[in-house]
């Protein structure tokens, strides 16, 4: 029995017959981040021929192996892969994560057309407002779809897509901060998203925390924590006496975490103030030793 030879595109990224429109995409986005895009364009070119390639070659496959999606249009096929998912109950991140896999692994969300309407309607229910359990479906989102490897074409859905592309940058700064940081954050976004008043003093409190998600990380905050929500906790805070403010707090320096993340509040010294003291006393001295030295060639007489 004759090998079906694997086409040029999936062999340029390493892939076999089976690989899905997925694994092309993902095996893109790895590729094209070693590639210096301005001083190696004949290396990118020849990647992104690879991968058009591939993808025409996976979606003619798909057309033929899967009839469903040439009997039912395309976004009909998305709309029901949508509705699935969202009969899962929200609340539950694990579950939705698998219920996510499991819809984009479908053979019939394999097709070029069919995912993209598919990823639309995720991309604009996310990105419509904030409801009970979208922070679970929006991690389930960038796994699936891999949105944390390839980011810039969400912009392709338009505004919508272009602050999710937002959010999940936020996402990853925020992931990128030490883990004591990440808990005390991830504390306060839940009981915002509960929505029940804290005491007066617990508003003040943690007021500079959420200035800080906001200022670096606010469409992601927005996308999963709610915009009203926030709103809210900004309104219990402003009704507060304004003795008790918390706004005359400056925000955090960006070179440093403050102390409400659970870091110092502020950057250690590098030297102890012993050291400091004799660095600088030597210093002087040298400079005194160095213009006596000086002085003395000077004074030399000349033979």
């Amino acid at each position: 029995m004759t090998a079906i030879p694997i086409p040029p595109g999936l062999r340029f990224l390493e892939l076999g017959l089976d690989a899905s429109v997925q694994d092309i995409r993902r095996a893109y986005a790895r590729r094209v981040k070693t590639i210096d895009q301005e001083a190696d364009l004949e290396s990118f070119q020849q990647l992104r021929t690879a991968y058009e390639e591939a993808i025409a070659w996976c979606e003619r496959r798909e057309v033929d192996d899967a009839p469903t999606v040439a009997a039912l249009a395309a976004d009909e096929v998305a709309r029901q892969a949508f509705e699935t998912l969202l009969s899962t109950s929200l609340s539950d991140r694990a579950e939705v994560s698998a219920r996510m896999t499991d819809i984009s692994n479908e053979p019939a969300l394999q097709a070029i057309e069919v995912r993209q309407h598919f990823e639309r309607m995720l991309v604009r229910l996310l990105a419509a407002g904030w409801q009970p359990g979208h922070e679970n479906l929006f991690e389930a989102a960038v796994v699936a779809f891999a949105w944390d490897l390839d980011p810039d074409r969400l912009r392709y859905y338009g505004i919508p897509g272009a602050e999710i592309h937002a959010a999940v940058l936020g996402r990853d700064a925020f992931e990128s901060q030490v883990t004591n940081a990440r808990e005390l954050q991830v504390d306060l976004m839940d009981r915002i998203r509960a929505g029940r008043r804290p005491s007066d003093t617990d508003l003040v409190r943690t007021f500079r925390m959420l200035n800080w998600l906001m200022l670096n990380y606010g469409q992601w905050v927005v996308v999963t924590v709610g915009s009203k929500n926030i709103a809210q906790w900004d309104g219990w805070h402003d009704a507060l006496p304004r003795e008790r403010h918390a706004t005359d707090a400056p925000h955090p320096e960006p070179t440093y975490q403050p102390e409400w993340l659970g870091l110092p509040d502020k950057e250690p010294p590098m030297f102890s103030s012993r050291t400091q003291w004799i660095i600088r006393n030597a210093f002087f001295a040298s400079v005194l030793l160095m213009v006596a030295l000086g002085l003395w060639q000077c004074a030399k007489p000349l033979v």
